[in-house]
């Protein structure tokens, strides 16, 4: 694997770390403290986290800063379909795991390791953290070969 393609991996990589918990963080707010439904709260959390996701991986892991409008509404246009696509997996998903109790063999462990802070109990988390996985590997191809395949690295 060529030296250049690594260290766009370790971006994106350190990138979903910042925007999941932005996306983990936001959806255990939703749930927890503004008593949102579980498919709301996901789908809120799932809004606020494409939207820095653009940014992020436009300037930061694919380095493409091409600013002419045409460019940008494409870009942001193919970025947006690609992750509803992959958004209807986590937004759908999340609720469906979680009402066939995808996340109870889960708590039960979280409760004898010790485990005692709410977040490890808020309702769906491990079926959030369980799409979210899929929903990584998926973005990450669909950035990589749709959006951002003809990246410009000259600043317009």
């Amino acid at each position: 694997m060529k030296k250049e393609r690594v260290f766009e991996i370790m971006r994106y990589l350190s990138c979903t770390v910042v925007i999941t918990t932005v996306s983990w963080g936001s959806y255990a707010i939703f749930v927890d403290k503004l008593n949102m439904s579980v498919f709301l709260s996901n789908l809120l959390s799932w809004l606020l986290a494409t939207s820095l996701s653009f940014f992020v991986n436009k300037l930061w892991v694919f380095q493409s800063y091409t600013f002419k409008k045409d460019e940008l509404i494409k870009e942001f246009i193919t970025f947006f379909s690609s992750r509803i696509f992959s958004g209807v997996i986590e937004i759908g998903g999340v609720p469906l795991l979680e009402k066939i109790r995808f996340d109870k063999p889960f708590y039960t462990l979280a409760e004898k390791i010790g485990l005692s802070l709410e977040f490890f109990f808020t309702d769906g988390i491990y079926s959030k953290i369980f799409s979210g996985i899929i929903v990584l590997i998926l973005n990450y191809i669909f950035a990589k070969l749709l959006v951002f395949r003809n990246k410009t690295n000259v600043k317009e």
